[in-house]
């Protein structure tokens, strides 16, 4: 007899497991239950994960989150992503926002910003530099003191709920890292930019695989002293630092639990996708010789 939605979902229900006296449903049951990943996400695919999305979130407050926000010219829309935050509640979480040397408002803007919202445990750390976003967020997770720590894109093109499912995931199943994969409607994003992720992608899972389907998904949360050793060994400071990251915590044996999540396009990026893959990918191969030897 074959088994309808309903009857999908009573098994997952029946086979979630208590941590801590609440329920969360393993990443093994997950898996198991959830439909492949298809070349390109379908309806019926993001439907699927987003279901199973339901049942990580509990009404309980969660332990302490540093969440990192690496800057760079961002005095246009960093507001805008900070009130999001803001609005979304943040108990729990303090905010790092690590400017990479911009060249205009940015801290200024963002200080203005803790200011207005009340943010009186978050801070802005300033480089003198522009270093590049890895160097800028390694900066912003080696000053964390909390006991998880993670980071987002300034644009904030995901929703503010998914940053709170993902500690709540963490925590949990006492994992050592989550990283995002990014649920995106094709429609909605670039061609160019779509084609160069997908060509990006490919030729990272060659040279330098991470055994992550979504390497540059700007939503990765780390237990303190897992981010604390990744992070302190990482010396790509630029856009790839992620590879780096990966590939790093699956040398080392971490656990990584990849987690789907609603993702939107956020027009305005000053970084030309083209040129930065390319100058991404002789990142990665460095990243590849070094990593494995």
């Amino acid at each position: 007899m074959v088994k309808g939605p309903s009857s999908r979902l009573l098994h997952l229900n029946q086979g979630r497991q208590s941590v801590e006296g609440m329920f969360v449903v393993s990443p093994q049951r997950r898996n198991a239950f959830a439909r492949p990943r298809p070349e390109r996400p379908t309806a019926a695919y993001v439907s699927d994960r987003l279901r199973l999305a339901e049942d990580e979130l509990v009404p309980h407050s969660l332990p302490r989150l540093t969440l990192v926000v690496p800057m760079f010219d961002e005095a246009s829309r960093i507001e805008g992503s900070l009130r999001a935050l803001y609005d979304a509640g943040l108990d729990g979480i303090r905010l790092v926002l690590v400017d990479d040397g911009s060249s205009d408002d940015t801290v200024a803007v963002a200080q203005s910003c803790i200011t207005q919202f009340g943010l009186t445990d978050s801070s802005v750390l300033a480089l003198s530099t522009n270093a590049g976003k890895g160097a800028a967020v390694r900066a912003g997770v080696l000053s964390a003191t909390t006991p998880y720590v993670g980071f987002v894109d300034a644009d904030l093109s995901l929703d503010p709920l998914e940053i709170r499912r993902a500690l709540n995931r963490l925590h949990l199943t006492k994992g050592d890292l989550v990283v995002g994969e990014r649920l995106v409607d094709p429609s909605v994003q670039p061609r160019v930019r779509r084609v160069a992720s997908v060509i990006f992608r490919r030729v990272t899972d060659m040279i330098a695989p991470t055994g992550v389907r979504d390497p540059q998904c700007a939503l990765k949360l780390f237990r303190a002293d897992v981010a604390t050793s990744l992070f302190g060994a990482l010396v790509t400071n630029g856009f790839a630092f992620d590879v780096e990251i990966l590939m790093r915590a699956r040398r080392a044996g971490y656990n990584i639990d990849e987690m789907a999540i609603r993702w939107t396009h956020q027009p305005g990026s000053k970084v030309d996708p083209v040129r930065e893959s390319l100058r991404m990918l002789r990142q990665v191969r460095r990243i590849g010789r070094q990593v494995k030897s």
